[in-house]
C-alpha cells in the first residue's frame, strides 16, 4: 500500500506488541513463540488472521500497534470487485503476508479464510470470526472383517447399533476424511466402538494424508498410535469413543483442503470381537 488505508470504524481496539514491521490495514495473528503479533498469511494453517491493524505502525520488534476483530477501511490503492445486485464477493486472507485478496487461495494445502467483503471498489469491511468446531464424518472405504464385506453390519445384541466386527489380526477398517479448506487444528479423532463381551482388545492406527496434485506416498504415514486398547469402559455393551488424535500429528498429515486415510488394524490381542461403528474427526476451522 502506497498510503495507509483510512479507518472509518472499528471494533474494540487491543494494543499489542508486533514482532516486526506492521502497518494499518494488515492482517495479523498471535505468534505465541514470541508473544507478539505477526503478519498472517494463507500459506499454512498455523498463521490465520486473528486481527486487523487499525492504529499505529510498527517498524521494529516490540513496537505497539492497535488491532481489532473488525473495521471498515477505504483504500485508494485497491480496486475491489462487486457482483451486480449485492456486495458479497468474499475477501480472503492472502498468501502474501498481511494482505487480503479476492482470489480464493488454490495452492495445495493452503488455508482458505474469508475475512470480509467490499462495499465499493475501495471501501470494505474486515470482520474476523473466532474459530469454530467442525465434525468431519469418516467415509468407510474398506473392511476386511472376517464375516462381513464392505457395507455389511453386525448388530450389538438386538439393538440398532450395527458395525464392522473385527476379531483377528488380518482384519481392519479403513476410513477416509476430507479436511475442510479452513481447518487450522485437529482436536479429536474418535473411533466409536463396543464389545458384547468385555475384554482388552488392542488395535493400531496408521494414518496418511495427501494434497491435490501430489503423490500420496510423499507424506510418511503416522504409526505412533499402536497397540492401543480402544475399549475404554471395560464393560460389555458399553459404547466407547477412543480418541486416536495422536495418530494424526506427524508432519503434513493434517492440512487444509486435503484427504486423510486412517487404517484401524486388529493386533490379535484379546479374545472378544469389537464392533466398529464409525470414526469422526473434530477440527478447529476459520
Amino acid at each position: 500500500m502506497a498510503v495507509d488505508p483510512t479507518v472509518y470504524q472499528s471494533g474494540d481496539v487491543v494494543n499489542l506488541a508486533a514482532a516486526a514491521a506492521v502497518k494499518v490495514g494488515q492482517l495479523v495473528y498471535w505468534d505465541s513463540t514470541n508473544s507478539r503479533v505477526a503478519l498472517a498469511d494463507a500459506d499454512t494453517m498455523t498463521t490465520p488472521a486473528e486481527w486487523v491493524v487499525v492504529k499505529g505502525r510498527a517498524t521494529a520488534n516490540g513496537d505497539i500497534v492497535g488491532v481489532s476483530k473488525w473495521a471498515i477501511f477505504d483504500d485508494a490503492d485497491l480496486t475491489l470487485t462487486l457482483t451486480t445486485g449485492h456486495s458479497y464477493n468474499p475477501i480472503f486472507l492472502s498468501a502474501t503476508a498481511g494482505s487480503l485478496t479476492q482470489t480464493r487461495p488454490t495452492a495445495a494445502g493452503s488455508l482458505v479464510q474469508i475475512i470480509g467483503k467490499p462495499f465499493s471498489a475501495t471501501r470494505y469491511i474486515i470482520n474476523i470470526k473466532d474459530p469454530y468446531e467442525v465434525v468431519i464424518p469418516g467415509e468407510l472405504l474398506e473392511s476386511t472383517s472376517g464375516e462381513a464385506a464392505l457395507g455389511s453390519r453386525t448388530a450389538l445384541d438386538t439393538g440398532l447399533f450395527e458395525g464392522q466386527q473385527l476379531n483377528a489380526s488380518t482384519e481392519y477398517v479403513l476410513y477416509g476424511f476430507y479436511i475442510p479448506a479452513g481447518a487450522i487444528k485437529l482436536l479429536k479423532a474418535d473411533l466409536v466402538n463396543s464389545e458384547e463381551t468385555a475384554t482388552s482388545e488392542v488395535y493400531s492406527f496408521t494414518v496418511n494424508g495427501a494434497i491435490h496434485d501430489a503423490s500420496w506416498d510423499t507424506v510418511t504415514a503416522d504409526t505412533s498410535e499402536s497397540a492401543k486398547d480402544i475399549t475404554l469402559s471395560g464393560t460389555a455393551d458399553d459404547i466407547s469413543f477412543y480418541d486416536a488424535v495422536a495418530a494424526f500429528d506427524a508432519t503434513n498429515i493434517f492440512r487444509p483442503n486435503s484427504y486423510v486415510v486412517c487404517k484401524v488394524s486388529h493386533d490379535a490381542i484379546g479374545t472378544g470381537a469389537t464392533l466398529i461403528f464409525g470414526m469422526h474427526l473434530t477440527a478447529l476451522c476459520v
